[in-house]
């Protein structure tokens, strides 16, 4: 399971690059735009919205406060970020 970064501004890999889901909590956007976490849970993986102004959106639909699954090919945005999800 990975992400591969779409666009993404400030964080840790560049636009292209995979960025692996090796540990159970994966965070990203910006504390002032909107921070999500991917999390790793039983039943698979989900995204939920940390802090921040604006809600994460998944294939261009604002979750809100609510914990949402995600599954292969996802689109996940968060603030400047955008990452897609992949299952290997």
């Amino acid at each position: 399971e990975f992400l591969e970064v779409a666009d993404a501004v400030g964080f840790e890999v560049r636009a292209g690059e995979v960025q692996e889901l090796d540990r159970v909590v994966a965070t990203f956007g910006a504390p002032d735009d909107g921070v999500a976490v991917v999390a790793r849970r039983p039943r698979g993986y989900f995204v939920t919205h940390v802090e921040g102004r604006a809600h994460p959106r998944v294939n261009g639909q604002s979750i809100g406060t609510e914990t949402r699954e995600l599954r292969d090919g996802d689109v996940i945005e968060a603030g400047q970020d955008s990452l897609q999800f992949r299952l290997r």
